[in-house]
């Protein structure tokens, strides 16, 4: 999250980043091009019901992607930015001894 800028500029805009925590397309819909159209039609409209719900206007929208289990294309196809991978120390991080797995975002 370096390119975000510094931890103030972080933390003053953190209820300005929106995330994804599941999307899930079972196997069995063989639709083409479905992730990625869902995708950007959800990223077009996320920005206007987040601010009727919340009054507050996105400027992220986030992702978690494991990378043993997902390639991330569909994400690449639907135009998003790779911003980097983590850690691996999972969102309740708190003395560093616990791994989690590696995630791009």
């Amino acid at each position: 999250m370096d390119r975000l800028g510094c931890e103030h500029a972080r933390q003053k805009h953190r209820q300005q980043v929106v995330c994804y925590s599941r999307f899930l397309i079972f196997p069995q819909v063989t639709v083409a091009n479905l992730a990625s159209h869902v995708l950007s039609s959800r990223a077009n409209r996320v920005g206007y019901d987040w601010q009727i719900r919340y009054g507050i206007e996105p400027v992220l929208l986030e992702t978690f992607v494991a990378l043993t289990r997902f390639n991330s294309s569909c994400y690449r196809a639907a135009n998003r930015n790779h911003l980097g991978t983590t850690k691996g120390r999972g969102r309740n991080h708190s003395n560093g001894e616990e791994k989690v797995s590696l995630k791009d975002i």
